[in-house]
């Protein structure tokens, strides 16, 4: 089957090339044809849409224009700003509450055992006193 499309697609290029060289002719190493041009107008005047459109590459400048400048442009612009803006955003707001958590903590870590000892002491004493007011209810 693959040999089949290779020999179908290499005859197909091949018919396409000798049709160009009787229309348009051909002058490549010691080959030289004329063209017809009376021939080449004959046949854009029978298929103008066919003519029109390789006149026009197809459209597919203008295609290309639309797809990925205009709409893609304009996706890639709304999504750099939901990058910027809520990407970026929120990792520097994380990193911002860190920062702030850390220099708040700051003061509570003096290296004296004494500090640290208050501390657990303070904490047991509203872990109790939550806890009995729970057991009240």
């Amino acid at each position: 089957m693959t040999g089949a499309l290779l020999i179908t697609s290499v005859a197909l290029a091949t018919l396409g090339i000798l049709a160009a060289w009787r229309l348009f002719g051909v002058d490549f190493a010691g080959l030289r044809r004329a063209g017809n041009p009376d021939r080449v107008r004959a046949l854009a005047a029978r298929a103008p849409f066919l003519y029109r459109a390789s006149l026009n590459k197809w459209w597919f400048d203008d295609l290309y224009d639309l797809l990925f400048i205009r709409i893609g442009g304009r996706v890639a612009a709304s999504l750099w700003w939901f990058d910027r803006a809520i990407i970026d955003g929120t990792v520097n707001g994380i990193g911002a509450l860190t920062a702030d958590t850390g220099r708040g903590l700051r003061r509570v870590q003096t290296g004296r055992v004494q500090n640290y000892a208050l501390g657990i002491a303070v904490g047991l004493i509203v872990m109790a006193g939550g806890y009995l007011v729970i057991a009240a209810r």
